[in-house]
């Protein structure tokens, strides 16, 4: 312990620390804020900084780690009756705390702020263990690049722009390889397997950084059959890790989809809207959206009796089922203007063809419907697929008193309903 103690105060990370902490806490709080009050949410959020600081901690591992050869310690090391791995072992460890207290700062003020809005729950584990495995792999990259690296002083560089690139790159949310995620969305979850898998491939590289970190000290006084024996055993650590990646590309990406609670949360609105447990800040949101929905003119624009969050019906995507994209209601509300429009109707022939005004003038209608639903224009945040000139013309009519509005929405959805635009059934 004492010794451990010591390689703390001698870590450059030490004076990074402070940075580190400051980088967390931008990366959860500096981008947005909508994630609190939900707890899948706020468990991405708490670990996306790791994606941040993993490099920095890379460069620390690095720097920490050619310590011994630039102070000329490698001989007197390689002479000491304690195991070397039990040496590279604490000076690793005292890297890889620093990480760990900073992103542990960062998972708990993302657990204080949300607490008091999201109920029962708290932060998934698998989310975290994630993170984790990205900070303490990165580290052991880090230390391994150290020890091996003839430059001492461009070796912290050169590392943390690889392992940024790497995890830009390989680790990206996309790839079957990911090492972090971007969104929390309740119907996703960390898949087990995926998680246990990417945390063997940390602890591999961890083993690897303690193990041949000290092949470079040793190789010059190494016997053939020592060397015979590292060789056998670096074989192995290379066969462990393929191993390990070639079963994360085959287990697929991180999230997987989750089943559906036996209960979720619904208005108590004709029509209801029913959300997900974690989604329950939304409710009161919801329940305004309903009312909007319902005072539309009924013989003319019918929703179907319950509306649903996705995932709750199915673990398959389905169009008529909306999501909550980045805290805004704006998306659902889209989603069920256009399950409106089609509600209860026939397909359209797929062979039919129609005008720039058909399409334009459906557009506008499903954009003002869209409005009326979410109580007000689209929000200057939220970008969607419809042309600008469509989006402006429906605001414009927003403006309007509601008569005026139910009679001109009434008179459109008749004329594309003869076109066979929107097929009435």
């Amino acid at each position: 312990m004492t010794i451990f103690l010591l390689e703390i105060r001698r870590s450059p990370l030490r004076w990074w620390f402070p940075a580190l902490v400051f980088l967390d806490l931008a990366a959860l709080f500096g981008r947005s804020s909508w994630w609190i009050g939900e707890w899948p949410q706020a468990s991405v959020a708490a670990q996306i900084p790791a994606f941040y600081f993993a490099p920095l901690l890379a460069s620390g591992a690095a720097w920490a780690a050619g310590r011994t050869n630039r102070t000329g310690m490698g001989i007197l090391l390689a002479a000491s009756a304690k195991a070397r791995w039990r040496v590279e072992g604490v000076q690793f460890g005292a890297t890889v705390t620093f990480g760990v207290f900073a992103y542990a700062v960062g998972a708990v003020a993302a657990a204080t702020v949300t607490l008091p809005h999201a109920g029962a729950g708290f932060l998934w584990p698998g989310y975290l263990l994630l993170g984790l495995a990205l900070l303490v792999g990165a580290a052991g990259i880090g230390h391994l690049a150290g020890r091996w690296a003839r430059n001492h002083y461009t070796a912290p560089l050169i590392c943390g722009l690889a392992v940024f690139l790497a995890i830009a790159w390989l680790g990206s949310p996309t790839s079957v390889f990911g090492f972090f995620v971007l969104n929390g969305s309740p119907y996703m979850a960390p898949g087990g397997e995926q998680v246990v898998l990417r945390c063997l491939a940390a602890a591999l590289l961890v083993v690897a950084a303690l193990t041949f970190g000290r092949l470079r000290a040793n190789r010059a006084h190494a016997s053939w059959r020592a060397g015979w024996w590292w060789a056998i055993r670096a074989t192995a650590m290379v066969l462990a890790l393929v191993g390990t990646l070639t079963a994360m590309s085959s287990a697929g990406a991180v999230q997987v989809a989750r089943s559906a609670p036996s209960a979720p949360v619904c208005t108590h609105t004709v029509p209801r809207v029913c959300l997900w447990p974690d989604d329950r800040k939304y409710l009161s949101q919801a329940d305004a959206m309903a009312r909007h929905l319902a005072a539309l003119p009924q013989a003319t624009f019918t929703a179907p009796a319950v509306i649903y969050e996705r995932g709750l019906r199915s673990r398959e995507f389905t169009y008529k089922d909306f999501y909550i994209l980045e805290g805004s209601m704006w998306d659902p509300s889209e989603t069920i203007a256009g399950e409106v429009m089609q509600y209860g109707s026939l397909a359209c022939p797929a062979d039919e063809s129609y005008t720039t005004r058909q399409i334009d003038d459906s557009i506008t209608l499903m954009m003002w419907l869209s409005m009326r639903i979410y109580g007000g224009p689209q929000p200057s945040r939220m970008h969607s697929s419809a042309p600008a000139a469509d989006i402006a013309i429906a605001a414009q009519m927003l403006t309007k008193s509601e008569g005026e509005q139910f009679a001109w929405a009434v008179r459109l959805h008749d004329s594309l309903v003869r076109d066979g635009v929107v097929c009435s059934g």
